[in-house]
């Protein structure tokens, strides 16, 4: 049985943007955790100054934007086109969609129960992994219908302009001080009207479009199903490749494993969870 050879710079690619998501999942834990157990940050040591410099991250690096995008949602919008392009593959992205979505939710209960521990909330009722899901099922779907990939460049191109004329339209930005799925105001945020008040939240307006436009460039640039530049693989692309192979499980695990990289950390410059 002939093994199928991978797109390496897929793979990369993906890679690399979950790369830069956890780096921003690292620094988020120093940023919230310190304030959230009440530490009293011992002035001028190197903890304490990691700690600064994350909080720094999130409230002046990360509001730097590039056409009105902020720097840090551009890794997202990466990884949402290479989820595009990679559903183009496979045999079956219904089936794909609902394994996904499985992990989705197991993101969404395992957060739920553990959501309060320490006095920090953080439930993810619909996260990146939800937005992929549904946009492989629903992409799956309209697929089937139409068979054409300018349907999906088009729709991409339509929901991602929406997004960004909303204020335009003089549509209503929802203030949502609950994550209960069982609002009018969930909805509201999965067609870009507002925003939960989530650990994680990515509604499918815009990044639905995005993962539109995906699709379109792997039914354009991958027709053959081959590495556009394979001459360019090499030993320095084997971290992102990897991490890029094993996306999902990447996803799930990575925030358990850098909390307690955190815990481990703190209790190495004397601070000490309050248990």
């Amino acid at each position: 049985m002939k093994v199928k050879k991978r797109i390496w710079e897929i793979d990369f690619l993906r890679g690399f943007a979950l790369f830069m998501m956890m780096i921003d999942h690292f620094l988020y834990n120093f940023h919230v955790y310190p304030n959230t157990f009440e530490w009293s940050l011992k002035a001028g040591d190197v903890y304490s100054e990691f700690s600064y410099f994350a909080t720094f991250y999130w409230f002046r690096i990360k509001k730097f934007d590039i056409l009105g995008i902020p720097i840090h949602f551009y890794f997202v919008i990466l990884f949402i086109l290479i989820s595009g392009i990679s559903t183009t593959f496979s045999r079956s992205s219904l089936k794909r969609s609902l394994q996904v979505l499985l992990g989705a939710y197991l993101v969404s209960i395992f957060t739920n129960l553990f959501s309060g521990t320490f006095g920090y909330r953080f439930e993810i009722p619909f996260g990146i992994l939800h937005t992929i899901g549904f946009s492989m099922l629903i992409y799956s779907l309209i697929d089937l219908k139409f068979k054409n990939k300018y349907v999906s460049l088009i729709l991409g191109i339509l929901i991602i302009a929406y997004y960004y004329a909303i204020p335009s339209f003089g549509l209503p930005k929802i203030e949502v001080k609950t994550n209960s799925m069982l609002t009018k105001e969930f909805i509201y945020s999965l067609i870009g009207w507002a925003r939960l008040p989530s650990a994680d939240f990515f509604g499918m307006v815009p990044w639905f479009g995005y993962f539109l436009i995906g699709t379109f460039l792997g039914k354009t640039l991958y027709k053959r199903r081959e590495s556009l530049v394979p001459n360019l693989d090499g030993k320095y692309a084997s971290m992102f490749k990897f991490l890029g192979r094993h996306s999902i499980w990447v996803y799930l695990t990575h925030q358990i494993i850098l909390f307690a990289l955190f815990v481990i950390i703190s209790y190495l410059f004397g601070y000490k969870l309050p248990i």
